[in-house]
C-alpha cells in the first residue's frame, strides 16, 4: 500500500456511538416493565370491582328493615361504610403504583427505541465507513495505477500503428468501470442495473485483449528503406 493510500484511509474517521448500544438489556428491562404494568393494572380492576361490591353492599344496608332495630342497622351500615372508605383507599394506593409503573414503562419504552436507534445507526455506519475505505482505495487505485497505466499503454499502441480497433480497448476501460461501479452498488441506489444480456461485458477486464491476441495479431510490414540516389548525396 502507498504512503497516498496510507494517508486516504488514515482521513477516514468511523462515525460511531461514544458508548456500546446494548439492545438486548433494553429490550429486557422493557418486558420486565410490561410485566409490572400489567400486575399493577389487574390489582387497579380487582380493587375496582371490589369497591363496586362494596358500594352495592353499602346501598343494600341502607335499606332498613321495618322490623330491624335502628342501632343494629346503624352499626351495619357504619361497617359498610367503612369497608367502602378502606377499599377507596386501596384503589388510591394501587392506582398510585399502576401510575408510576406505566410512567416507568414508559421510560422504558422510550429507552428501548433509544437504544434501537443507537444500535442500528451504528451498524449503518460500520457498513458505510468499509465503503468509505474502498472509495479512499479506490481513488489511489486509480490515480496511482488505473490512470498512469492507460496513460502508458495508450503511448505504446499509437507507436505500434496499431489499427484504432484493436486498441479502442483503451478508450473503452472507463466507461466499462462506471457501469460495474453502478452494478455494484445498483441494490443501494435502486438504478444502474444492466441485465446480463444487454452488457457488453460481463466482466471488467473482458475488453482488454489477451497476450495471445496481441502476439498474433497482424502487423504492418514496415515500409521499405528508399534507396538515395547518387545526385541526391551532396559532395
Amino acid at each position: 500500500m502507498s504512503t497516498k493510500t496510507k494517508s486516504a484511509l488514515a482521513d477516514v474517521t468511523p462515525a460511531l456511538p461514544a458508548s456500546t448500544p446494548d439492545p438486548i438489556k433494553a429490550q429486557v428491562d422493557l418486558k420486565q416493565k410490561q410485566l409490572r404494568r400489567g400486575k399493577t393494572e389487574g390489582e387497579v380492576k380487582r380493587v375496582k370491582a371490589k369497591l363496586e361490591a362494596k358500594r352495592a353492599a353499602l346501598a343494600q344496608s341502607e335499606q332498613m328493615d321495618t322490623d330491624e332495630d335502628s342501632t343494629v342497622a346503624i352499626q351495619r351500615i357504619k361497617q359498610a361504610e367503612q369497608a367502602v372508605s378502606d377499599t377507596e383507599k386501596e384503589l388510591a394506593l394501587v392506582m398510585k403504583k399502576d401510575e408510576a409503573a406505566q410512567i416507568s414503562l414508559r421510560q422504558a419504552e422510550q429507552a428501548e427505541q433509544i437504544e434501537a436507534e443507537v444500535e442500528v445507526t451504528a451498524r449503518v455506519a460500520r457498513g458505510f465507513l468499509k465503503a468509505e475505505r474502498l472509495i479512499a482505495q479506490l481513488r489511489s487505485l486509480s490515480e496511482e495505477e488505473l490512470g498512469p497505466d492507460l496513460d502508458a499503454a495508450r503511448d505504446v499502441f499509437a507507436k505500434s500503428r496499431a489499427r484504432e480497433g484493436e486498441w479502442n480497448f483503451i478508450q473503452k476501460l472507463p466507461s466499462v468501470l462506471k457501469q460495474h461501479l453502478g452494478l455494484a452498488v445498483h441494490v443501494l441506489l435502486k438504478e444502474g442495473y444492466v441485465p446480463p444480456n444487454l452488457r457488453a461485458y460481463q466482466k471488467l477486464t473482458d475488453c482488454i485483449p489477451d497476450e495471445l491476441y496481441i502476439r498474433s495479431r497482424p502487423r504492418p510490414e514496415p515500409s521499405p528503406a528508399t534507396p538515395i540516389k547518387g545526385w541526391q548525396i551532396g559532395g
